[in-house]
């Protein structure tokens, strides 16, 4: 699957379950500045081309500095799982304690993988 950004309208229609597909979808919340958001950019497409059923975006925060608002995040990068209706719900990926915290990336793959397969069920 090819991961999409998504822009500020189109974010607040998916965070609010105001879309109008039932699939669920990934949210990876960076920023331009944030050497941990880039060096998660290309594991985040390796593990969105292994899930053929869900729908991948990125939102860049830059552009939308109010999305705490929305979505809870304490910082980028930061991950969301956004169920589609009839079951509409959030779920973020919690922070890695700073001492498994992967150096280069903030989450290390498999977390990602374990939290959307978790989500999916």
């Amino acid at each position: 699957m090819t991961i999409k950004r998504i822009s500020n309208e189109a974010f607040e229609k998916i965070i609010t379950g105001k879309f109008k597909d039932n699939t669920s979808c990934v949210i990876k919340f960076y920023s331009n500045s944030c050497p941990l958001c880039h060096g998660l950019r290309q594991e985040y497409h390796t593990i969105a081309e292994s899930f053929d059923d869900l729908f991948f975006y990125a939102f860049n925060v830059d552009e939308y500095p109010h999305v705490e608002r929305m979505v809870p995040i304490k910082g980028v990068p930061s991950i969301a799982f956004v169920k589609g209706p009839p079951q509409f719900s959030v779920n973020l990926l919690e922070d890695p304690p700073a001492e498994k915290a992967h150096e280069d990336m903030w989450y290390h793959p498999e977390q990602i993988i374990k939290f959307i397969k978790e989500n999916i069920k």
